[in-house]
Parts: structure tokens; C-alpha cells; sequence
């Protein structure tokens, strides 16, 4: 009889927990593949004459950083890593060769590429005989356990769905029949979640492996590359080329995130273990307390867990079940609508980036090219509007590759409804920026706070109103915007303009980032901080 051996191929799944690739008897070899098309330039989604690079460096040091901490964690299980640059599938075929696998596995991801990817696998290694086992691993619920028909999708959004139809928590891990994804979610994500709630249940997360059924191998398991070697292409690239953003920006955002990656060598963030230690921390300390509202989250106003998740470091399962036992029913709410947009992205394909989007109401927006306002663009990527709560946004994602989402939403809100540019282009922007880039979320938000997603409402979110609301002692914009650190008077960290020489001209009317309310406290009072 063949002795099986499975090669595992991860990708957005970096972690030994509740990973259903790992819980076999078959003999063992873990495979991470660096993909060119994530860190060579490629044409941009809306601008064919601009390139954009779908892993920017902040993202880019996260993964090394997960990388490094799981071929440790395979190691002290008596297996390795193997790392490999090149196309995905002809490095996991011939690894597959070297090693003499009659198994390669998989998890599949949201994205077109990635689909792309999965079936070019798929149907290569069919082609050869090796047997494929793809499944899935980076949502919450399982889409085995979602409703399949239109019909109980329809029933199940009921709010007077039978307690008696409702499963029990924590259902077992099963994963054989898996048809992956369901017939079709809802469209409105408020919809997507009740069904869910009443039709489907978590299943029960895997514990990570003790020690791995795997045998030596004379084939080298290859080194994982530094990051400034990664980055070596973008700074090569002529001033405009990536995104419109100047060659001065892109090596001070490469600069930034060489010196964060050096400063979270130790901790290793983003990686399986800071990730199992930043949950446990920050709900026994923090998730009772915490206001995600805050335009600024250094106090530990958020988990930090969108990096982890992003990167899979992390399973959504555990999160859940150690939200269950803190009773942190926002941190539940949070992965439930990271799962609409992962299903959603899956089902879509490449419709996600198309233009008009996935509207669930009339398409009426129009948008203008980003190199068509070249000037408006350039002031919002490099955070220099004039109104301070955007432009602290921008300096803050730049720098370290995140910011709250409180602030991700009205920096898209400005882009699309204020400067009327084209949605895709912040989106890739974004994808490039963001340390915690994933497919689905950040597609799938941009898409719903520009008017072509899941929402059903028009949103626009007024900054000033939005900073005085959420930042209200200006201390998160005073952090990102040099030039408000000497402003004594707290109403210059709201409109800095009527106060502060030289300050720039707003890039639009002040005016309309105003509410009625403010407006008109503005009009009677002359000012809007009570305390001046």
C-alpha cells in the first residue's frame, strides 16, 4: 500500500491551532510560497497608466514575522518550513516531486487571484495523480453549516425563527463532503448575520499539534528573505509610478516599516503566538472597557486582531469561543461581519472590483479618475486636505500600516463623496498601506461606505463633526499632524484654519463637514469646543 504524504501549503493560514490541514495520521511537510504578484508592481485596478503592489511593507513585515514564528513552532514539533519564492504552482509541484507527496492540501482564500490560483493547482495536480484536499479555514462559520437554499436563507433572517430550529454551540469539527461555499448569502449584511445566528452554529476550534508525523528530508527547507530585500523593487520605481504617491513617500514608508519591524522582532506581531497572547490579554484587561469608537486606539480601545486574522495567525473560532467565556458580544458582532465580506468576496469573484461594485440599492454615484484629479488625490494619499481627522488618518496609515476603523471610514467617505474620486483607487491604496490587508474586508467595506455595497443607506460622514465626536480633545490628530502641537487653543485642532498662519486651504468647503447641529452651533455661537 502507498504511504501517504501530505505536502500542506499555507497561504493565509499561518498557524498550528484549529488547523484542520494538520490533523491526519499521513507523514507531514509545510510549505509557504512567496508569490511574485504580491510585492511586483502590476497595473492598478482603476488606472492602467498608474501600477500598484498588492503587499505594501507593512504588510510585508507581519508576514515575515508570522513566517519566522511558525517554522519555530513546526521545529519544536520535529518538522520545518519550507519556503519557496516563484509561481505557487510549479513551486508546490515540484516540492511536491522532491518529497514524494501523494497529498497536497490547502486553504482557500477570498479573491480572484487567489481563486485563479486554487484551480490552476487544482487542475495541475490532478493532471499528475497527487490527490487535492482544499478546505477551509479563515472564517467563522463553516459554509457547510450556512443555509444552502434560498429558501432557508429567506426563513432564517426571520426574527421569529423557532428556538426549537435553532443548533446547539459548538457543534464538532467535521470535514468531510464540504461543498466550501454556500449557495448564496444575502446581500445585505444585517440579513447575512441573523441568518447565521439562527440557522448555523461555531464549530469547535482544533488544538494545535504536539508533535508532527513527518520523516527527514534531504531537500532544503530555503530561507525566509529580509524584509529590506522584499522591498527592493518599490524603491526602484520612478517618482508617480505606484498609486500616483511620489518616490519621497514611498521611501518613507518603506523606512518606517523596516524600523516597526525591527522594534517587533521580539514580540514577533502579527504572528500565531503574539496573537494567542494579545487575546488573552486584551479581554481579560481591556474588552469591557474598551470604546471602539475612538478615532485614536492606543489605549487599547481595539484587539488589535484584524492583523493576525488577516494573516490567519489567528482562527476566528478561537476568538469566538474566548469571546464567549469574556461575554464580549461585540468582539462576536466584529467576526460576523468579517464573514460576510469574506463569503461575499468568495461568491463575487472579480466582480468586487468592478466600478459599480455590489450595490443592493440604485447606482447613482460618479467618480472621477484619481489622475483626473490628480491634485485632490495627491493631498488626500499624502494626508495634507486640511482637515485634520483625514489627514492625521493618512500620516497614521502610512507610518505604521494601520489605523482605526473609525478613521478608515471617513477617510473613504472624503475620497468618494467629498473629492468624488473613484472608490477602487483608495481601495488599492489601502491594499498597499494597510498591515492588515485582507481581500474581502477591505474591498467589501470600501465598497459599502462608497454607496455600491452591502448598505442600503447613503452615508456621509461629516470630519469635523465625526473628529469632535470621536477625538473630542484633539489628542489623536495633535499625535499625527506636527503642525497642531503648538496650537493652545483646542478649536484650532477642529478647524485649524480659522486659526493657525499658514495652515492650507482646505482642500473643500468646510461647510460640508459640518452637521446641521454643528452648523448652526457654529452660526450662534462662533465656535464649536465648549471650551475654548
Amino acid at each position: 500500500m502507498t504511504k501517504k504524504v501530505r505536502l500542506i501549503w499555507h497561504r493565509r493560514d499561518l498557524r498550528l491551532h484549529d488547523n484542520a490541514l494538520y490533523q491526519d495520521n499521513t507523514i507531514l511537510y509545510s510549505l509557504f510560497v512567496l508569490d511574485p504578484a504580491f510585492t511586483e508592481p502590476r497595473p492598478s485596478t482603476v488606472c492602467q497608466e498608474w501600477q500598484t503592489v498588492w503587499m505594501g511593507p507593512h504588510a510585508l513585515s507581519a508576514l515575515l514575522h508570522a513566517l519566522q514564528s511558525l517554522r519555530e513552532s513546526l521545529r519544536e514539533c520535529g518538522s520545518d518550513l519550507w519556503i519557496r519564492s516563484g509561481d505557487p504552482v510549479k513551486c508546490i509541484l515540484n516540492l511536491a516531486r522532491q518529497l514524494k507527496a501523494t497529498q497536497v492540501a490547502w486553504h482557500i482564500e477570498a479573491g480572484w487571484y487567489e481563486e485563479q490560483v486554487s484551480r490552476r493547482l487544482h487542475a495541475a495536480l490532478t493532471r499528475t495523480g497527487i490527490e487535492c484536499i482544499v478546505s477551509m479555514g479563515c472564517n467563522l462559520y463553516h459554509p457547510d453549516d450556512l443555509p444552502q437554499t434560498a429558501q432557508e436563507w429567506n426563513i432564517s433572517q426571520s426574527s421569529k425563527y423557532k428556538e426549537s430550529e435553532k443548533t446547539k454551540p459548538f457543534t464538532e469539527y467535521q470535514t468531510n463532503g464540504s461543498s466550501l461555499l454556500p449557495l448564496q448569502v444575502p446581500p445585505i449584511m444585517g440579513n447575512f448575520r441573523t441568518a447565521c445566528r439562527n440557522f448555523a452554529s461555531v464549530r469547535r476550534s482544533l488544538p494545535a499539534p504536539v508533535t508532527m508525523n513527518t520523516e527527514p528530508s534531504t531537500v532544503e527547507p530555503g530561507e525566509i528573505p529580509t524584509l529590506a530585500s522584499l522591498l527592493e523593487p518599490l524603491l526602484q520605481q520612478q517618482d508617480g509610478n505606484i498609486l500616483g504617491l511620489r518616490q519621497v513617500q514611498l521611501q518613507q514608508i518603506c523606512e518606517a516599516a523596516i524600523k516597526r519591524h525591527e522594534e517587533n522582532s521580539k514580540c514577533r506581531k502579527g504572528s500565531e503566538l503574539w496573537a494567542l497572547k494579545r487575546l488573552d490579554f486584551f479581554l481579560r484587561n481591556h474588552a469591557a472597557t474598551a470604546d471602539r469608537n475612538r478615532a485614536d486606539v492606543e489605549l487599547n480601545h481595539s484587539s488589535k486582531l484584524s492583523l493576525p486574522l488577516a494573516l490567519g495567525s489567528i482562527s476566528p473560532r478561537r476568538v469566538y469561543e474566548q469571546a464567549v467565556l469574556h461575554n464580549c458580544s461585540w468582539l462576536i458582532s466584529h467576526l460576523e461581519m468579517r464573514d460576510f465580506f469574506l463569503f461575499t468576496a468568495m461568491q463575487a469573484g472579480s466582480k468586487i472590483y468592478r466600478r459599480e461594485g455590489l450595490p443592493v440599492r440604485a447606482y447613482t454615484e460618479e467618480w472621477h479618475s484619481p489622475q483626473h484629479r490628480r491634485e485632490f488625490w495627491e493631498k488626500w494619499s499624502s494626508g495634507t486636505t486640511g482637515f485634520p481627522l483625514v489627514d492625521a488618518g493618512m500620516r497614521e496609515l502610512q507610518a505604521t500600516g494601520y489605523f482605526s476603523n473609525r478613521v478608515r471610514q471617513n477617510c473613504a467617505s472624503f475620497l468618494t463623496k467629498d473629492l468624488e474620486i473613484d472608490w477602487r483607487a483608495g481601495a488599492d491604496l489601502f491594499q498597499f498601506l494597510l498591515e492588515d490587508h485582507c481581500v474581502g474586508a477591505n474591498w467589501g467595506n470600501w465598497m459599502y461606505f462608497s454607496g455600491v455595497g452591502s448598505d442600503p443607506k447613503n452615508r456621509h460622514f461629516r470630519t469635523i463633526s465625526q473628529a469632535l465626536r470621536y477625538d473630542p480633545t484633539g489628542a489623536y490628530v495633535t499625535r499625527w499632524i506636527d503642525e497642531l502641537k503648538g496650537a493652545d487653543i483646542k478649536e484650532a485642532r477642529f478647524r485649524p484654519w480659522g486659526y493657525l498662519a499658514g495652515w492650507r486651504t482646505p482642500v473643500v468647503n468646510p461647510a460640508t463637514q459640518l452637521t446641521w447641529d454643528d452648523s448652526r452651533k457654529l452660526k450662534e455661537k462662533g465656535y464649536l469646543c465648549d471650551n475654548k
